[in-house]
C-alpha cells in the first residue's frame, strides 16, 4: 500500500522492489487485486497502471489512452472470455488477456468499486450507483427490476446465486425481486467461503454468516467478531481480503493484516448462568435501599411492605465466551405474564406494584443463541396494610 509491496512467506515479511522501475514517485497501490487461474497476480494502482506479477517478474498494463490516468479499485477475472474487467475512477476497462488489448468504457458520475456476475450472466458494476455490463455495453437496470440507491462498496453472489451488497447503510441481499436488509452496520468487503459461508466486515468488526442457517431462517445465522473475541483489527479494508490455498482468510485493516481461521471457531453450547447481584427497594420518595443478598437468591422469597412497593433488580448472565453479547428476557409474572423483548439491558425496574404475590423471572442467551431452559426466579410478596385486608373490610361491613 502507498507504493510499497511486501511478501509474507514462512512467517517472514520481506519487501518486494522489482516493480519500482515501472512507476513514478506518485505511484500507490490500491486494494482489490486478484490472483488469476494462471496464478498471475494483478494489483490495481493509480496513474492508470495495473501491476502484474508473473513467474517471479513484474510488468505493468498501461492504458492505450495516455491521457487517462485513472485510479483502479477492483479487478474481476472473466475466465470464460479470458479477460479482466477493471473497475476504475469513473470508468471501466476490459483487458483481453489473449490479444493484450484494452477497451475503455466511461461511467458518468460514479467510480466502479466492485464487480460481480449474477445468475443471468450479467456483470453488476457497483459504486455510487448500480449498473449493468452486458455485451460490453453499460446500462441501468430495467424498470421492472428493483433499484438500489444506497451506494455499493462490495458485493458477492452466494451459493443460491442471490446477490449480497455492502454499503455504508448496511448489508443487503437481492433475490431478483426485492432488496432485503440483513445487517444494519456498514461493511467494506464480502466474500463467499467454501460455498456455504459469507465473510463480511467494516468499521466495527467481522461477520461470519452461515448461509444454510440464514435460508432456514435460524436466528443465529451470523457470528460477530471484534476486539472482545479475537478480531483485533481496526476497520476492515475495502475489497482487500483473500482466501489462501488452505482455507485461511486474510483481511487487511487500518493497523494490521488479520489471519482468520474459521475451523478454529468454538461454539458455546452452554447457556449463561443467570444471577441477581443487587436488589433495591424504595417507598414513593424513591430513596433506594439495598436488600440483603441472602434474601434474593434463586427461588427465594422477598417480602415487602405495602408502602415499599418499588423495586430495582440488577442481574447478569455468566458466559465464558463473549460475555458482552449475552442478552436477556425478563417478566414479573402475576403483573405481566408476557416476556420482554430480548435486550442487553441488565437492570429491571418496576414501581407501584400492587399488593399480591409475584415472580420475577430471568432468562439469558449466549452469543451462539443458546437460551437458559429454566428461568431464575425470585418470589416477591407485597404485604398489604391492615386496612387493605379482607378481614378489615369484613369488620367494617359488619
Amino acid at each position: 500500500y502507498n507504493g510499497n509491496l511486501f511478501k509474507l512467506k514462512n512467517n517472514e515479511i520481506k519487501p518486494l522492489n522489482g516493480f519500482k522501475h515501472l512507476v513514478s514517485k506518485e505511484f500507490a497501490f490500491y486494494m482489490g487485486g486478484i490472483s488469476t487461474k494462471n496464478a498471475d497476480i494483478f494489483l490495481p494502482a493509480n496513474m492508470g497502471i495495473i501491476i502484474r506479477y508473473s513467474k517471479g517478474k513484474f510488468d505493468k498494463l498501461d492504458l492505450e489512452n495516455k491521457e487517462i490516468k485513472s485510479c483502479f479499485f477492483y479487478i474481476y477475472e472473466d475466465t470464460i472470455k479470458n479477460r479482466l474487467i477493471l473497475g476504475a475512477e469513473k470508468s471501466l476497462f476490459i483487458y483481453d488477456l489473449s490479444h493484450k488489448k484494452m477497451k475503455y468504457i466511461e461511467i458518468e458520475g460514479s467510480n466502479a468499486l466492485c464487480i460481480e456476475k449474477d445468475k443471468y450472466k450479467r456483470f453488476w458494476i457497483g459504486g455510487r450507483k448500480l449498473m449493468l455490463l452486458e455485451n460490453d455495453t453499460l446500462s441501468n437496470f430495467n424498470s421492472n427490476e428493483a433499484l438500489f440507491d444506497k451506494g455499493i462498496i462490495s458485493m458477492c453472489k452466494d451459493n443460491r446465486e442471490n446477490m449480497w451488497l455492502c454499503s455504508k447503510d448496511g448489508i443487503y441481499i437481492h433475490t431478483y425481486n426485492q432488496y432485503i436488509k440483513i445487517i444494519n452496520e456498514s461493511s467494506y468487503f464480502i466474500k463467499l467461503y467454501k460455498n456455504k459461508y459469507l465473510i463480511t466486515g467494516g468499521v466495527s468488526g467481522l461477520y461470519y454468516i452461515n448461509l444454510d442457517k440464514f435460508y432456514n431462517k435460524e436466528k443465529d445465522f451470523a457470528l460477530f467478531f471484534n476486539r472482545f473475541n479475537g478480531f483485533e483489527g481496526i476497520e476492515c479494508g475495502q475489497n482487500g481480503s483473500c482466501i489462501d490455498n488452505i482455507g485461511h482468510i486474510w483481511i487487511p485493516t487500518s493497523d494490521r493484516v488479520v489471519e482468520f481461521i474459521p475451523e478454529k471457531i468454538k461454539f458455546n453450547n452452554n447457556p449463561p448462568q443467570c444471577y441477581i447481584y443487587s436488589v433495591e427497594i424504595s417507598k414513593n420518595d424513591l430513596r433506594w435501599q439495598h436488600v440483603e443478598k441472602e434474601i434474593y437468591k434463586n427461588n427465594k422469597t422477598l417480602f415487602l411492605q405495602y408502602n415499599t412497593n418499588n423495586i430495582r433488580i440488577n442481574y447478569n448472565g455468566i458466559s465464558t465466551t463473549y460475555p458482552e453479547k449475552v442478552i436477556f428476557k425478563t417478566r414479573l409474572a402475576g403483573l405481566n405474564d408476557n416476556w420482554s423483548a430480548p435486550t442487553s439491558e441488565r437492570l429491571y425496574t418496576q414501581t407501584n406494584i400492587p399488593n399480591g404475590e409475584y415472580f420475577f423471572e430471568l432468562l439469558a442467551c449466549n452469543a451462539n443463541g443458546i437460551w437458559t431452559k429454566l428461568p431464575y426466579r425470585l418470589k416477591i410478596i407485597i404485604i398489604p396494610a391492615f386496612w387493605q385486608t379482607c378481614w378489615f373490610f369484613t369488620i367494617i361491613i359488619i
